[in-house]
């Protein structure tokens, strides 16, 4: 394939078909499993394609791909995971494009970007149909490599000369080139992890505040995964952490004037589902007082008054107290005055003592 600068110019019709599915693409991105059905019912309808259209691909797929996969296991006595590489030559039509695309349900983010640049290749006439770079599906019948190929070939209606590899290994899923770094989270992703971007920042967090957090610990992406094993539940938390910051994020544009909405201060989700696992983990005070400390620092509102800390630190958050000013890391900041205002609230204080920020060299210890 070509190698292109990071400006993609695209036609006035793409364009609007991008905007369209960059929905449906953010959709798919979030979904866990991928749920991909809108978004091939939009390029579906976008590229007309018919009942009887799908079908052929459909039978293609069974023919090229199952039935290969079927002979080999019974010919060659090899299990699932000892398949033999089956590589071929083919024209992926559109309508094949959507039926591999229907097994896509453990890859990595759509990148609106690589998809642009596939396009635009398309569009520009510069599409090598001879190269020797596959789309690749496992032999667990899911997308290896190649799902933005597929896309753009949808988005443009054409016809592309292609290399298909089948039967590769599922395990291999996690080793694949696909010309850009894989990262923790793309580890997790295809490890079919909840939510794997909050996860991994979460968990890269965790890590950090296990030594102190003045400095950011570097996790190879092959040890994520073992990382990830040290923290049992933590889906959980982040689950709390994305719940904490929608309340503040809610509460802000509540508190604010209109014009004033959009300069919300920022909030580290990671933060607060890192200090909800501390809490919920370590704290002898968890399973009486969790519940209404979370319920007042994510809406603000307390039955105990302004000088419930919990309430304080969430006036804080709103005013950007907490995320300004700091050394080094803000999500361990955050997260340690998240701490803070926990201690605070389990000792009965009226109000929070000393100043919200961490400024010691040993990160605050949970009550």
């Amino acid at each position: 394939m070509p190698t292109t600068s990071k400006k993609y110019t695209l036609s006035s019709h793409d364009e609007s078909v991008m905007k369209v599915l960059a929905y449906h693409i953010r959709v798919h991105n979030s979904s866990r499993p991928r749920d991909s059905e809108k978004l091939l019912e939009t390029l579906r309808g976008i590229n007309k394609l018919t009942a009887m259209q799908i079908w052929e691909a459909q039978q293609w797929f069974d023919k090229t791909i199952k039935e290969q996969l079927v002979i080999d296991e019974m010919f060659t006595g090899m299990s699932a995971a000892q398949h033999k590489l089956h590589s071929q030559a083919i024209r992926m039509t559109p309508a094949h494009a959507y039926v591999l695309l229907q097994h896509n349900k453990h890859n990595r983010n759509i990148s609106l970007d690589d998809l642009k640049r596939v396009i635009t290749w398309i569009r520009d006439g510069k599409w090598d149909h001879a190269h020797p770079e596959a789309i690749v599906m496992h032999d667990d019948y899911n997308l290896g490599t190649g799902q933005h190929r597929c896309l753009a070939c949808l988005v443009t209606g054409e016809t592309l000369g292609v290399y298909l590899t089948t039967g590769a290994s599922a395990a291999s899923r996690i080793n694949i080139d696909t010309n850009k770094q894989r990262a923790g989270n793309d580890i997790m992703e295809v490890n079919n992890v909840a939510d794997s971007d909050h996860t991994h920042a979460t968990v890269r967090l965790l890590e950090d505040i296990k030594f102190n957090g003045r400095t950011r610990i570097t996790i190879q992406t092959y040890d994520i995964m073992p990382v990830l094993a040290r923290y049992p539940n933590v889906h959980e938390s982040v689950k709390l952490g994305a719940r904490l910051y929608r309340g503040i994020h809610d509460s802000f544009k509540e508190s604010r004037p209109t014009e004033e909405r959009k300069r919300f201060p920022g909030f580290s989700q990671a933060a607060g589902a890192a200090a909800c696992y501390l809490i919920k983990q370590r704290s002898k005070f968890a399973d009486t007082l969790f519940e209404p400390f979370y319920e007042v620092l994510m809406t603000g509102n307390s039955p105990l008054g302004p000088k419930d800390p919990a309430r304080v630190l969430h006036q804080a958050i709103l005013r950007g107290d907490v995320q300004k000013n700091v050394d080094g890391y803000p999500a361990v900041h955050t997260a340690a005055s998240i701490i803070l205002g926990w201690n605070a609230y389990t000792q009965n204080q009226k109000k929070l003592s000393g100043s919200l920020h961490w400024h010691s060299d040993i990160f605050p210890p949970v009550a």
